[in-house]
């Protein structure tokens, strides 16, 4: 809404503006809706020597109904509850404007400045002829006496094509007119927008604000049970970790192992007990408030993690000479990544079959190549099998994530993965490059 203000040095346009720049100003202070509205209502009372000015509220089935005012107790007998929108009150709010009528006696004629700004004068009977007949009753006498008209200014409440309600000012009690002597209909108009549009705009912000305060809440209650979830999950699997354990334990003291089984079975052991250890340290970020995956890089030996490996005949393992002993990356984050493509691997692949792990150094990076010779992939496949949920062979078991979350590991250390393959049935090859 544009407010053009005539030339003038009227005192009272100029105090008028002045009363309607003090409550723009203190509009975006407020802390509730009602604050906002009884500060309009009281300050379009005061710009304009208005004795009453009613807000009614617009509910979402477009009905109005008489919310509160300037002053006190203004509404009680309002005739506007839970009505659709009629006269004035439905032409405000249909352009979302303001509008004058410059006496109910003849309502033939009103002036209405729309949401643009343009300012027109209307003709045509918009008031309840049963309403103005009751105000007339009630207030006739103090208009006889002043010789001012009965008039009425209306306006309605509204930002970016949301309509929060319209409002309602006179000065019937008092036999006064609103526009006071030296004050163009324009004038009234472009005043009331700039006190409506500070309190529109302030109680936008306030919807916005309580929309953030209740999606934190709700944000914060689903942190909350994911959380619990987890801790759940934790300490259930260390409940199921208790009986292999205690099979491993008994397995040492029955005795006669040789030593390359005693030594699978202190392996076996060594990675039981260090799971609870493990999973604490993945859930650790939650626990400090952030859902970011923790990243800590420091020394970390490539032939070490792939060792496991070696013990079995199904993987082939080859080092390439000019891989250096040691880079800086996260060794947990790496073994996650280099296992779970193992565990592809063996899923898309017949029982036995080879499954190759090469890694080398390629443009001063360490490139690991994972290769099976399982279902395959054909080339749209291998694009999106990163994308996250995407599963091509349902009938095997897999949530579709494990992918997903690998390049995104591999993307905050620096590195990059994707998949290679001939097509269906010829096997595949997934390759992750890490910086040294």
């Amino acid at each position: 809404m544009s407010s053009r203000i005539s030339q003038s040095n009227n005192l009272l346009i100029s105090r008028a503006v002045r009363v309607a720049a003090r409550f723009s100003a203190k509009a975006r202070e407020t802390t509730s809706h009602a604050e906002v509205i009884n500060a309009m209502a009281a300050a379009l009372a005061k710009a304009h020597y208005a004795d009453r000015v009613s807000f009614y509220h617009l509910d979402p089935f477009g009905n109005l109904h008489a919310h509160t005012g300037f002053p006190q107790g203004v509404i009680e007998k309002s005739h506007v509850q839970n009505i659709a929108p009629e006269g004035p009150l439905a032409t405000v709010i249909e352009y979302e404007g303001f509008v004058y009528v410059p006496t109910i006696l003849q309502p033939q004629q009103y002036f209405l400045s729309d949401k643009h700004g343009n300012f027109m004068q209307i003709k045509g009977n918009h008031l309840n002829e049963t309403v103005i007949d009751g105000y007339v009753r009630q207030y006739g006498e103090n208009f006889e006496q002043s010789g001012e008209n009965m008039d009425m200014l209306f306006g309605c409440l509204s930002v970016q094509d949301s309509i929060f309600g319209a409002f309602k000012a006179d000065a019937f009690p008092s036999g006064r007119s609103v526009l006071q002597n030296g004050m163009e209909p324009e004038d009234l108009l472009s005043i009331s927008a700039i006190v409506s549009n500070s309190a529109a705009q302030s109680l936008d912000e306030l919807n916005i604000r309580r929309d953030l305060v209740k999606e934190k809440k709700e944000v914060q209650t689903m942190y909350d049970r994911a959380f619990n979830l987890l801790s759940g999950f934790k300490h259930a699997v260390g409940g199921r970790l208790t009986p292999p354990l205690g099979y491993t334990d008994l397995l040492k003291r029955t005795g006669g192992l040789s030593p390359k089984q005693n030594g699978y079975l202190e392996k076996i052991t060594r990675r039981l007990r260090g799971l609870d250890a493990y999973l604490e340290k993945y859930l650790a970020p939650i626990k400090e408030g952030s859902l970011e995956m923790k990243i800590e890089k420091g020394p970390t030996e490539l032939r070490l993690i792939l060792q496991p490996l070696n013990d079995f005949p199904r993987f082939s393992v080859n080092v390439d000479e000019q891989v250096p002993e040691r880079i800086v990356s996260d060794r947990e984050k790496i073994s996650d990544v280099i296992f779970s493509l193992v565990e592809n691997a063996q899923k898309y692949s017949d029982p036995g079959s080879p499954i190759t792990i090469n890694v080398s150094v390629t443009d001063n990076q360490v490139e690991i190549r994972v290769i099976d010779q399982g279902l395959g992939l054909t080339s749209n496949q291998a694009a999106e099998a990163f994308c996250g949920g995407k599963r091509f062979h349902p009938e095997i078991k897999g949530s579709g994530w494990g992918l997903h979350n690998s390049r995104g590991i591999l993307q905050k250390l620096g590195g990059r993965i994707w998949a290679e393959s001939a097509g269906i049935g010829k096997g595949s090859t997934f390759i992750l490059r890490l910086p040294i």
